[in-house]
C-alpha cells in the first residue's frame, strides 16, 4: 500500500504562511495576523478531514482490516523521514526546494520595496510640477486669457470666412452652375450649420441658420418653378383620362431625366429640421416634390368640394370619393416609373405611390370631417357617407397598396359619437340579416345542388366577411376590437339560434334540416379556423392579449370553435343514435325468431331475418354519406360499427343458445353480411368489430376444444392460465368472464 504526495501538501503550504508571516509587514497587521489564522485553522481542518478519510478508505468496516496497521505505520514514519531530509537546509549540498521558495520570496520582497520607491518618488515629482503649472497659470492669467480671446477670434474668423467663401461660391452656382453644384454648395452650409449645433456662440449659430435658410428658400423657389414647368410641360396633373388628355407641344416638354433631377435636387436641399419639429403633428412627412405634385391637385380638390360649387354635396360623397379613386388610378404609373426611382437611387424608406396616396387621403379626411355634423341627424345619409368612406379606403389600399398602418381617411368616423353611433349601426344590420339568413326561403338548401354546404351558411359567412371588410382598414386596436366582439356576439347568436332550431329535428335527422345544420356548423368550424390563422387576426389576438395582459395561446375564434365544435359533436351522436336505433327496431325477428340451437350445420348464405337488418343499416349509410361531410360520415360509421357489434354480442349471442350450425349461420351473416357493408369504406372491416369477431371466432371452436378449455377459465386459482388459454384460442380482446359467457352459449356443452 502507497500513499501520493499530494495528500500531505496542506502542510507544506502551512510551513509557507509561517514563513511568509516572518518575512513581510503590514500597515494593518492585527487584520492581516487574524487573517493568516483564520487560514491555518481552516488548513488543519482539511488535514484532518483528508487524514480520516484515508484511514477510512483504508481500514473500512471491516475489523479483519486492522493487520493493515503495521504497514500504515511504516509508510508514515518513511514520509515523516523524507519531510525531515527535505526540510533540513543546513545538511543539504544542494539547494532544496525549501530554499528555493525562500529565495524567490526574497527577491519579490525586494522587488516590492524598489517599486514602492520609486512610486513615492513619481509622487514627489507630479507634485512639483503640479505646484509649478499653478503658479505659472496665477502668474500668467491676463496673458493666458488674451491668447485664449485670441484664439477664439481667430477661429470665428475662419467660421465667417468659411460661411463666406460657401455664399460666394453658392450665388455663382445659382447664376450659372449646374444643379449639382448648388446642392453640394448648399450641403456644405448645412454641415456647418450642424458642426455649430453644440457651440455657445449664439451670434455665429444665428447668423450661419439664417443665411442656410435664406439660400434654402432660393434654392427651393427656384427648383419648384422649374418642377411646377417640368409637370405643366408634361401635362400634369392626369384628370382625363389618358387618350382624352391634352398635352404641351412635344418639343417643349421636358425630359424625364431632367424632371427626376430637379426631383433629386429638391428632396436633398428640403429643410430637415422642419420634419423633425412636425413629426409629432403629423404621421406621415411628404417629400417637397410630393408637395408639389400634389398642390394642383388639392386645388382642384378645394375649388369643387370644399367651396361653393353644386359638386360640395354632403349628401353625395361618392362625388368626390371616385374623383380622388380616379386620380389615384391615372398617376400611379407615372409615379413608379419616374418618380420612385428617385427614391430608390436616395433610399428614402416610404414609396412615392403611398405618399401620394396619403395626400389624396388628407383630402378625403379634410372633406369628411367637414360633412359628418352635417349628416348626423340622417341615419341613412349617414350610413351612406360611412360606405362610401370604406369603399374609397378599400379602393386606395387596390390602387395605390395604401395599407391600413398607414394614416386611414376613416379616421373621423372614429371619433367618439360617431364611432359608438357606427357601431350600432353595424350591429343592427348584421342581427338583421341574420334574422333573414335563417328564416329566408331555401335557407338549408345547396346553392349548388348536390353540395353540403347550406345557403345559410354562405349567407352568415359574408355576414361576418362584410363586417371584417368594413374596420379592417381602421388603424387603431381598439376600435378594431369592439369589431371583433361584434363578429363573436354574431357567432353566439347564431350557435343559438340553431340549438333552438334542432329541437324540433331531432326525430328524422336524416330527413330533417339537421344534416344541412351540422354541414353548416362544420362548415364554419373549418372558415373560422382558417380564418384565425390569418395575420390579420392573429393581429387582433396578439392586440387583445397585450390589453389583458395574458400570454398568447389561441385564436380569437377558439371559444366560439369550441361551442360549434360541441354542437357538431352532440348532433353526431343524434345521427348515431337516430341509425342504432332504427337498426334495433328492426332486429327483433334475427334476435327472437331464429332457432340458433337447431339449425343446420351448412348455412346457405345469411339468413332472411339479418337482410332487413342489413338493409336498414346499408340505406342509412347510403343516405347519411350524401348528406354528411366526409369526416363527419366516418365518425357516424365509426361510432354505427361499435354499437352493432355490442348489440349483437349482448342481444344476440349472449341472449341465445347456440349449436354447431347456429355458431356456422352467425358467422356467415357476419363475415358475408355484416362486414361488406362497412367494407365500403375501410380495407379491414373486421378491426371495427374486435369482439364480435372474437365471440363468432370462440362459438365456432370445436365441443372438445371448449370442454378442455371452460376447466381452464373456471378456474380462478390459475388466472395466468387462463390468459393462455385466450391467446392459443386466437382471442385478443375477450375477458376471461366474456369468453366464459359466450361458451356457456352453446347448447352441446350442456351436462
Amino acid at each position: 500500500m502507497s500513499f501520493s504526495d499530494g495528500e500531505w501538501e496542506v502542510e507544506e503550504e502551512v510551513v509557507l504562511m509561517d514563513a511568509i508571516e516572518e518575512g513581510f509587514e503590514d500597515p494593518d497587521e492585527d487584520n492581516l495576523r487574524k487573517a493568516i489564522e483564520a487560514s491555518k485553522k481552516e488548513a488543519e481542518e482539511e488535514i484532518k478531514r483528508k487524514v480520516i478519510e484515508n484511514i477510512n478508505s483504508i481500514f473500512g468496516s471491516d475489523l479483519s482490516n486492522l493487520h493493515k496497521v503495521t504497514e500504515l505505520q511504516s509508510t508514515l514514519n518513511k514520509k515523516l523521514s523524507d519531510l525531515d531530509s527535505r526540510l533540513d537546509v543546513a545538511n543539504s549540498s544542494a539547494p532544496t526546494q525549501l530554499q528555493i521558495a525562500l529565495n524567490q520570496g526574497d527577491e519579490i520582497k525586494d522587488g516590492i520595496d524598489n517599486l514602492s520607491e520609486r512610486k513615492l518618488k513619481l509622487l514627489d515629482s507630479a507634485e512639483k510640477v503640479v505646484i509649478e503649472v499653478e503658479n505659472f497659470s496665477s502668474y500668467n492669467s491676463e496673458l493666458l486669457n488674451d491668447i485664449g480671446c485670441v484664439r477664439g477670434v481667430t477661429q470665428y474668423t475662419v467660421w465667417l470666412q468659411l460661411v463666406e467663401e460657401l455664399n460666394k461660391e453658392l450665388h455663382t452656382a445659382m447664376e450659372g452652375g449646374t444643379r449639382e453644384e448648388m446642392v453640394k454648395c448648399f450641403s456644405s452650409i448645412r454641415d456647418v450649420d450642424k458642426e455649430l449645433a453644440g457651440s455657445q456662440c449664439h451670434h455665429l449659430k444665428k447668423f450661419v441658420g439664417d443665411t442656410m435658410s435664406y439660400w434654402l428658400q432660393l434654392l427651393q423657389s427656384k427648383l419648384v418653378n422649374e418642377l411646377e414647368g417640368g409637370l405643366a410641360s408634361l401635362g400634369w396633373p392626369f384628370i382625363q383620362l389618358e387618350e382624352s388628355r391634352n398635352l404641351v407641344d412635344a418639343t417643349k416638354c421636358m425630359t424625364i431625366t431632367e424632371l427626376q433631377n430637379i426631383v433629386k435636387s429638391l428632396i436633398l436641399v428640403q429643410d430637415d429640421r422642419k420634419s423633425t419639429e412636425d413629426e409629432d403633428l403629423e404621421k406621415m412627412q411628404l417629400t417637397h416634390p410630393m408637395k408639389v405634385l400634389l398642390k394642383p391637385l388639392r386645388k382642384r380638390f378645394k375649388f369643387h368640394f370644399l367651396g361653393s360649387k353644386s359638386t360640395n354635396n354632403p349628401a353625395k360623397p361618392e362625388w368626390y370619393t371616385t374623383q380622388l379613386v380616379l386620380w389615384a388610378t391615372l398617376h400611379r404609373t407615372f409615379l413608379d416609373a419616374h418618380i420612385q426611382p428617385v427614391y430608390d437611387e436616395l433610399e428614402l424608406g416610404v414609396p412615392a405611390r403611398l405618399e401620394f396616396g396619403y395626400g389624396l387621403v388628407s383630402l378625403a379626411t379634410e372633406k369628411l370631417t367637414l360633412d359628418l355634423p352635417l349628416v348626423q341627424g340622417d341615419d341613412v345619409l349617414l350610413a351612406h357617407t360611412i360606405d362610401e368612406a370604406i369603399g374609397f379606403a378599400r379602393d386606395m389600399a387596390g390602387q395605390l397598396q395604401y395599407s391600413s398602418a398607414q394614416p386611414s381617411a376613416l379616421l373621423p368616423l372614429t371619433v367618439g359619437p360617431v364611432f359608438s353611433r357606427w357601431l350600432n349601426m353595424e350591429r343592427k344590420f348584421a342581427f338583421e340579416k341574420l334574422d333573414t339568413v335563417l328564416c329566408g326561403e331555401g335557407a338549408w338548401e345547396s346553392e349548388l345542388g348536390d353540395g353540403l354546404i347550406p345557403r345559410a351558411a354562405e349567407s352568415f359567412l359574408a355576414v361576418l366577411l362584410s363586417v371584417t371588410e368594413r374596420y379592417k382598414f381602421l388603424t387603431a386596436s381598439q376600435h378594431r376590437l369592439q369589431f371583433l366582439e361584434l363578429q363573436l356576439q354574431l357567432l353566439e347568436d347564431f350557435r343559438l339560434r340553431l340549438v333552438q332550431l334542432l329541437r324540433s329535428e331531432q326525430e328524422e335527422p336524416l330527413q330533417s334540416n339537421l344534416c344541412p345544420i351540422l354541414c353548416t356548423v362544420h362548415h364554419l368550424v373549418q372558415v373560422l379556423t382558417n380564418w384565425g390563422e390569418t395575420p390579420f387576426f392573429l393581429q387582433l389576438e396578439y392586440q387583445k392579449c397585450l390589453l389583458e395582459e395574458l400570454d398568447m395561446n389561441g385564436t380569437v375564434f377558439d371559444e366560439a370553435i369550441s361551442n360549434l365544435e360541441y354542437l357538431l359533436s352532440d348532433m353526431t351522436s343524434t345521427i348515431t343514435s337516430s341509425i342504432t336505433y332504427s337498426v334495433k327496431a328492426r332486429s327483433r325477428a334475427y334476435r327472437k325468431d331464429v332457432k340458433w340451437f337447431s339449425l343446420p350445420p351448412s348455412p346457405n348464405g345469411v339468413l332472411p331475418a339479418c337482410c332487413s337488418l342489413l338493409q336498414t343499416i346499408a340505406f342509412h349509410f347510403e343516405a347519411a354519406g350524401k348528406m354528411l361531410p366526409g369526416n363527419i360520415f366516418t365518425k357516424v360509421w365509426h361510432s354505427v360499427a361499435e354499437e352493432v357489434g355490442k348489440f349483437i354480442c349482448e342481444e344476440v349471442i349472449l341472449a341465445n343458445r347456440f349449436c354447431m350450425g347456429g355458431a356456422k349461420q352467425l358467422e356467415t351473416d357476419i363475415k358475408l353480411g355484416l362486414l361488406p357493408i362497412f367494407g365500403e369504406f375501410t380495407s379491414c372491416p373486421q378491426a371495427h368489430f374486435p369482439v364480435l369477431v372474437d365471440c363468432v371466432k370462440l362459438l365456432n371452436v370445436s365441443a372438445g376444444t371448449l370442454i378442455l378449455s371452460m376447466e381452464t377459465l373456471e378456474d380462478t386459482a390459475s388466472p395466468t392460465a387462463a390468459s393462455s388459454t385466450l391467446k392459443e384460442l386466437g382471442l385478443t380482446r375477450l375477458t376471461v368472464v366474456q369468453a366464459v359467457a359466450v361458451i356457456q352459449t352453446r347448447v352441446d356443452l350442456e351436462m
